[in-house]
């Protein structure tokens, strides 16, 4: 698999939770995180929407969806790879730069907008059947031979 011997990507971490009247989505792609140079840089995307309970998914409009560079350096990295987003609070970015911000789009557009950032194929598509099953219930998927 390229994903995970070339690339070394290892794992897509999904969570989503409706808090109140605002359900949040974040989405982070890790690679391995024994990198030469001391980094780990992870592939994040977050949204969230005020759209209410039930609402049909082609008329869900995002408040924003942020990209964004996690960078997670020395024993950060491996804290971080020891955590998960479907368990809550993970650790850290070093440092974090966000890359865009779109506001007011589609949540259909969450989809192509994945594609064309996170590097993992194999993950993606994954993901992607998983969420055509009748109960999705995913929180992590984690890359292997």
């Amino acid at each position: 698999m390229i994903d995970y011997e070339v690339e070394r990507l290892r794992r897509l971490e999904i969570r989503a939770q409706r808090r109140g009247d605002i359900v949040s989505m974040m989405i982070e792609e890790l690679p391995a995180p024994d990198a030469p140079d001391g980094l780990m840089v992870g592939r994040c995307i977050h949204l969230d929407t005020r759209a209410p309970n039930k609402t049909a998914i082609r008329d869900v409009k995002l408040s924003h969806l942020d990209l964004a560079l996690n960078v997670y350096e020395g024993a950060v990295r491996n804290e971080r790879f020891g955590t998960s987003l479907k368990d809550g609070k993970v650790t850290d970015a070093s440092f974090r730069t966000h890359l865009m911000r779109i506001e007011g789009i589609p949540l259909l557009t969450l989809l192509p907008i994945c594609a064309g950032f996170l590097r993992s194929t194999s993950l993606l598509r994954e993901w992607f059947k998983d969420l055509q099953q009748p109960k999705c219930a995913i929180a992590s998927r984690s890359a292997g031979p």
